[in-house]
C-alpha cells in the first residue's frame, strides 16, 4: 500500500497550467461560458442546468489535460446523462456536508470541503457512484490537506481578482481554476496508480 504522505503536487504548476491553457483556448472558453450562462439563466430549475454545466466543464477540463485540446464533442451531452444523477446527488450531498461543517465551527466545513473536493470530477472521470467517489476523494487528498488548503486559497484569490475586474475577469478566472483543480486531481490520481 502506498504511503499517502508521499503524494504531492505543485500549486504553482497547477495554476500556471490552468492559466496557460485558458489563454491558449480563450475563444473556446469565452463562447462556452456565454452560451452556458445564457442557458443557466433561462432554464435553471432547481440548479439542474448549472449542475449539468459543471459536469460538462469538468469533462472539458479533463479533455484539455488528456489531449491538450479544448473542444466539445457532439455526444458529450448524451454521454453525460447516465452520470448526471450521481453528479447532482454528490454535489448536493457535498454542499450540505460542508454547510453542516461550517455550522459546527467552520473548521470541519473547511476540512470536508478539502477532503471531498474531487468527488464531482471523480464521478465525471471514473463514472463511479456517489459513495465510491467520496471514498476515492478521501484517499486522494489524504496527507495533502495543508497543500490543498493553500491551493484553494490561491484559487479563491484568482476568483476575487477576476471579480474585481468588473466581473469580466471571471471569464478567465473560472476556467483557470477549473483546469488547475483538474490538473491537481490528475497528479494525485497518477501518483496513487503508480503503486
Amino acid at each position: 500500500m502506498m504511503d499517502f504522505e508521499s503524494k504531492s503536487f505543485s500549486s504553482d504548476q497547477a495554476i500556471s497550467f490552468g492559466w496557460n491553457h485558458t489563454i491558449q483556448y480563450f475563444g473556446f472558453f469565452l463562447l462556452y461560458k456565454i452560451v452556458t450562462s445564457i442557458a443557466c439563466g433561462i432554464f435553471n430549475l432547481f440548479c439542474l442546468t448549472s449542475t449539468f454545466v459543471d459536469l460538462l466543464s469538468n469533462k472539458i477540463y479533463l479533455r484539455v489535460i488528456d489531449t491538450d485540446k479544448a473542444y466539445f464533442e457532439g455526444d458529450d451531452l448524451e454521454a453525460s446523462f447516465p452520470i448526471f444523477l450521481s453528479f447532482y446527488g454528490a454535489s448536493f450531498l457535498l454542499f450540505f456536508l460542508v454547510l453542516f461543517g461550517f455550522i459546527l465551527l467552520i473548521i470541519p466545513g473547511i476540512y470536508w470541503a478539502l477532503k471531498y473536493q474531487f468527488v464531482p470530477i471523480l464521478i465525471v472521470d471514473k463514472k463511479c457512484g456517489i459513495m465510491d467517489a467520496f471514498s476515492q476523494s478521501a484517499r486522494l487528498t489524504s496527507g495533502n490537506m495543508l497543500k490543498l488548503f493553500g491551493f484553494n486559497l490561491m484559487m479563491v484569490g484568482i476568483v476575487i481578482l477576476g471579480a474585481l475586474c468588473f466581473l469580466v475577469g471571471l471569464f478567465i478566472a473560472i476556467p483557470t481554476i477549473g483546469m488547475a483543480n483538474a490538473h491537481v486531481y490528475r497528479q494525485l490520481l497518477e501518483q496513487e496508480q503508480q503503486v
